[in-house]
């Protein structure tokens, strides 16, 4: 029998916003030098991330009464934040990039189209590099919305199997035997990449609440190994480290995890991570165009900076910013989006 969360995992939210520091510096340091001093690791942070939107959004399913709630609760959690990065991105974008009529033209079809969150399919590019993790997570809460529409939340172990059995086949059998299915259904469905991470949150949700059994043990060795075939099909992960690398940092995230649900990292819950952590979505969103392109470009090319110089400054600017967005973007706008939609019949 499944036992209620009667405290917040404090552990989750300060791996959050070592996730998000760790994403902040790869960014920085991508194509430089610096990379080589660790930094590059950092572009495995979306798989932690995956990993907890797994654990937080069963929560989440759980905890909502009906479709249309869980649907508000939802938009009005991703949504404020978003927008505000795209639209400050794309000032800046703007500013510096669009200087004739054509390219007018299509920077506004651009803006338009990732002020939706659906840009992937409305066929036009991210305006910021983190952005291509929001399809991911809008496919999965789609995913969680037809479990939660057909009542098949009892059945969510055997339907996390079920999946991380269908990504097996799609990253090993059909990518070397039936290429083009592989291909077609990678570009429809560009989450199979990675959905063996966010099958194996639901598990450790399980494993938090109820315990572990062998079965939940199975499955999350079965999303382990999966995920570790399907580490050249997308993502970022494979442009910038080995797979020999990829196994290593994997299996950290996965013992992180097992760690976390039993509250043996609790260690780490101080004020510092977890103020990163309450500000990690917004943080990630914002922080690359405005400090490489931006920030980081003006000081070192016009004002002499150093690399890390400039980097620290970019780094505050980035904390600050996300920071505005959290405690004022955020809470407002994410209260009044609830508020103005759970009002309407």
């Amino acid at each position: 029998m499944e036992q209620p969360l009667n405290k917040r995992l404090y552990a989750l939210d300060s791996f959050r916003g070592l996730a998000a520091l760790a994403v902040v510096l790869f960014h920085y340091t991508m194509l430089t030098p610096q990379a080589a001093l660790g930094f590059k690791y950092g572009v495995t942070g979306v798989d932690i991330f995956f990993l907890f939107s797994g654990f937080v959004v069963l929560i989440s399913v759980k905890e909502t009464a009906t479709f249309r709630q869980l649907v508000i609760n939802r938009i009005a959690r991703l949504y404020p934040a978003y927008w505000a990065a795209v639209l400050f991105t794309g000032f800046l974008f703007w500013h510096y990039n669009v200087h004739t009529q054509d390219e007018l033209v299509s920077y506004t079809k651009m803006l338009l189209a990732n002020l939706t969150m659906f840009q992937y399919y409305l066929r036009q590019p991210n305006l910021d590099g983190p952005y291509w993790t929001m399809t991911y997570e809008i496919l999965f809460f789609a995913f969680m919305l037809l479990v939660f529409l057909f009542k098949a939340l009892k059945h969510i172990e055997k339907i996390a199997m079920a999946g991380i059995l269908f990504t097996a086949i799609h990253s090993y059998f059909l990518k070397n035997y039936l290429p083009e299915i592989f291909y077609s259904l990678q570009n429809a469905l560009p989450i199979l990449s990675h959905f063996a991470l966010f099958m194996a949150g639901i598990i450790y949700y399980k494993i938090r609440t109820e315990g572990a059994t062998g079965w939940r043990v199975v499955i999350i060795l079965a999303a382990y190994l999966v995920q570790l075939s399907a580490f050249e099909n997308g993502g970022m992960s494979h442009f910038y480290i080995s797979f020999k690398e990829y196994f290593v940092i994997l299996s950290l995230y996965f013992g992180i995890m097992f760690f976390m649900v039993y509250d043996k990292l609790n260690f780490l819950t101080i004020k510092p991570l977890l103020f990163l952590g309450s500000i990690s979505y917004p943080l990630f969103l914002i922080h690359q165009f405005i400090s490489r392109s931006v920030i980081m470009a003006v000081l070192i090319t016009y004002e002499g900076y150093s690399f890390w110089a400039a980097a620290a400054v970019a780094l505050t600017a980035s904390i600050a910013l996300a920071t505005f967005v959290t405690k004022v973007v955020e809470k407002h706008l994410g209260a009044f989006i609830k508020n103005r939609l759970s009002a309407k019949v």
